[in-house]
């Protein structure tokens, strides 16, 4: 789980890794609520950060969302945003649909074998959206703020800190 507030370089941090595994490991599929596709195949190309195995989704539907990954055979999945998908017959950013869908995510990524990225806005608290929950569905919780990456394990691992700079190429 990545989180931080808007314009902070998560999308960008992600598109980057995605880049890279697509190029070097296997398809990637980047499901994006947040912005058009085209707008991410710029950033993408921005960074550098472009692969024939790399697909944007703009579906809002969590099962669409799914069925492409499965469809490109993914071996990564981003999230982009958590608030922005629907589950079954719940509206995006609903408290039902952020709780369905973290629960979601992580089991389907186990049962396909899949390395799942979700992305959560902070709420108006400075907390991530998903609440208390999210953290405990997921192995690992990144923090971006201000350049600083914070990262932790789940359930009280080691905290580890990366400065990062936006260049034109992207997050160094």
């Amino acid at each position: 789980m990545v989180s931080g507030e808007p314009g902070a370089g998560k999308s960008t941090m992600l598109g980057q890794w995605a880049g890279g595994v697509a190029e070097r490991i296997g398809p990637v599929l980047i499901a994006t609520g947040e912005e058009s596709g085209d707008d991410v195949r710029v950033r993408l190309a921005r960074t550098g950060s472009t692969s024939d195995r790399l697909y944007v989704s703009e579906s809002s539907e969590w099962a669409d969302v799914a069925r492409e990954a499965e469809q490109v055979g993914a071996v990564a999945l981003v999230v982009d945003s958590l608030q922005t998908l629907a589950i079954d017959d719940l509206r995006p950013a609903s408290p039902s649909a952020i709780h369905a869908v973290s629960l979601a995510l992580p089991a389907w990524g186990r049962r396909h074998d899949c390395a799942v990225w979700i992305v959560c806005q902070v709420r108006s608290d400075g907390d991530a959206a998903g609440g208390t929950r999210l953290p405990h569905a997921v192995d690992v919780v990144m923090e971006l703020q201000r350049g600083l990456l914070a990262t932790s394990k789940n359930r009280h691992g080691p905290i580890g800190r990366v400065k990062l700079r936006m260049t034109a190429r992207g997050l160094v």
